[in-house]
């Protein structure tokens, strides 16, 4: 990287772009414009986040108010610092961001900003690392010590950097990880705070055998000694449900069906509102039993490797190669979350010394994956 006042090289790498200074030059003496230069026609006030985390995401919710005198838009993003392992570190790493509606003066709006926690990486370095910090950690030959979807492979088990983990050993980190997070978040805002107890949630389709599973690994997340209380367990469209009900007020009998689309299911759920008595909660059977969000991800990643060869002109072997494999999810995945917002997304992917620019419409998206 060149770091002359006056232009800026760029090269791929973990520590491109804004990673670099906030990694080598925190204190922004080398930045000519930082992000968010310039004047705005009016200001925002952001609150304090409220984080809560579910162990599959991790989710921010914030308010932003326009406190000045003409209409605008803000852009809210979320940050994470993870330890450094083998290949080291970028000091912050943009995680999730949004983007309020137009606010009129005084106006407010609530953001929800998520991202992806149930994900487990081990080396011998650093040990085990969970969510968006074992994401970063996955780096180039280490991507073969990264376990995705663990809920949806609970009978298999995983040799990581000569490490032999079960599925259960898996889910206790992320759990643990899940109640640590919970624990610092909520002594920050909370006096006194202590989690007394957890509520497991799970796929509507999960049996009596996975559920336990599941309660057996976060009681025990903390080591035997120290059991965790399991105050119940909830399906997650109902959960997901139960978030909507409480965040989003609509008038009395309106009925509200709600979907949750995670990693490996998507469920579906129907909620009746009626504030004179609890809501009322029913789970709608749904043929999406074993379909999930890594199976948009899967079709994308295969259009990738697709257009890769083509472009190289020749089958790179890239399904037989776990780092480069990892590298094209992570953009593939990126790309999808932009086709959310726009017509068109670019996948930069590198390949040993090369970079591969492959495009896809929404439209194409939608074809490829209309199955």
């Amino acid at each position: 990287f060149n770091s002359s006042s006056v232009y800026a090289t760029y090269s791929e790498d973990i520590y491109v772009g804004y990673r670099y200074f906030e990694t080598f030059d925190p204190k922004y003496e080398k930045v000519n414009y930082e992000f968010g230069y310039g004047l705005s026609y009016t200001t925002f006030e952001i609150g304090t986040p409220k984080v809560l985390c579910d162990g599959t995401y991790i989710e921010a919710t914030v308010e932003v108010k326009n406190t000045g005198k003409v209409a605008g838009m803000e852009v809210v993003q979320l940050y994470y610092s993870a330890p450094k392992g083998k290949l080291g570190a970028p000091g912050k790493v943009l995680a999730a961001f949004a983007k309020t509606k137009l606010l009129a003066p005084g106006e407010s709006q609530t953001l929800k900003l998520t991202y992806a926690s149930s994900v487990f990486y081990y080396d011998s370095d650093q040990s085990e690392q969970v969510g968006i910090f074992a994401e970063e950690a996955a780096q180039g030959v280490y991507a073969q010590n990264l376990v995705r979807d663990v809920k949806m492979r609970l009978k298999e088990s995983f040799t990581l950097d000569g490490k032999k983990f079960s599925a259960s050993d898996i889910i206790k980190s992320i759990y643990r990880a899940v109640i640590e997070q919970a624990d610092s978040s909520g002594q920050a805002n909370v006096p006194g705070f202590t989690i007394d107890g957890m509520v497991i949630s799970h796929p509507a389709k999960f049996t009596m055998q996975e559920i336990n599973l599941l309660c057996e690994a976060a009681k025990n997340c903390l080591g035997s000694e120290n059991p965790i209380k399991i105050l119940g367990t909830i399906k997650e469209p109902a959960a997901a449900a139960l978030s909507y009900y409480h965040t989003s007020p609509q008038p009395d009998g309106t009925n509200i069906l709600v979907f949750d689309l995670g990693g490996g299911t998507c469920d579906l759920a129907i909620v009746t509102v009626d504030k004179r008595d609890p809501a009322e909660f029913k789970v709608v059977d749904s043929d999406m039993v074993k379909v999930g969000g890594r199976d948009w991800d899967n079709v994308l990643v295969d259009y990738a490797i697709e257009k890769i060869n083509a472009k190289a002109g020749k089958d790179l072997g890239l399904r037989n190669n776990q780092a480069y494999l990892e590298e094209i999810r992570k953009r593939v995945s990126n790309a999808k979350i932009t086709l959310s917002n726009r017509s068109e997304a670019t996948m930069r992917i590198n390949i040993g010394f090369d970079r591969y620019d492959i495009k896809i419409t929404r439209d194409q998206f939608e074809e490829l994956t209309i199955d």
